[in-house]
C-alpha cells in the first residue's frame, strides 16, 4: 500500500439479531411491570388500561419478535469463530435467553381468560419475575459477546 492510502474496510454486515432484541426486551419488561402492578393492587385497570389485556399483548408481541431475533441469532451463531471464549459466551447467552423465552411462553399460555390452564396468579408472577431476571443476565452476557467480537464490527 502506498503512502496516503488507507486499508480498505471490511463490508458492513447487518446485525439483525442486535437490531431486533430490543423489542422483546422492552415488551417483556413492560409486561413484567404490569404483572407486578396487577399482583399488588386491586382492580383490573391501571389509568384506564386493562392490565391483563396489555400483559397478554406485550408477552405475545415479545414472543413473536423474539422468535425472529432467535433465528437471526442462530444465523450469526453459525458464523462465530471457533474460539473457546466466544463459543462459551455465546452458548451461555443462548441458554439464558432460551430460558427467558420459555418463562414468557408459560406466562402467555397461562394468562387469565385466555387459557385453559388454571394457574395461581402468584405462580405466574413468580415466573414473570424469573423471566425478567434471566433476561437481564442473558442480555449482559450478550453484551459481553459483542465486546469479544468488537474487532469484527
Amino acid at each position: 500500500m502506498s503512502e496516503g492510502e488507507t486499508e480498505p474496510k471490511p463490508p458492513v454486515r447487518l446485525r439483525l439479531h442486535a437490531a431486533l432484541v430490543h423489542f422483546p426486551v422492552s415488551a417483556w419488561t413492560a409486561a413484567a411491570l404490569l404483572e407486578l402492578t396487577e399482583t399488588f393492587r386491586d382492580g383490573p385497570e391501571l389509568a384506564g388500561i386493562n392490565t391483563a389485556a396489555a400483559i397478554y399483548v406485550l408477552v405475545w408481541l415479545g414472543l413473536a419478535i423474539a422468535t425472529i431475533a432467535l433465528l437471526a441469532g442462530m444465523l450469526e451463531y453459525s458464523q462465530l469463530p471457533e474460539e473457546p471464549a466466544v463459543m462459551a459466551t455465546a452458548n451461555r447467552h443462548m441458554l439464558l435467553m432460551g430460558s427467558t423465552f420459555l418463562c414468557f411462553l408459560i406466562v402467555g399460555l397461562t394468562q387469565p381468560g385466555a387459557s385453559v390452564i388454571d394457574t395461581p396468579p402468584g405462580l405466574r408472577t413468580g415466573i414473570t419475575v424469573l423471566g425478567l431476571l434471566l433476561m437481564v443476565v442473558g442480555a449482559h452476557v450478550g453484551g459481553r459477546l459483542v465486546v469479544l467480537r468488537q474487532e469484527e464490527w
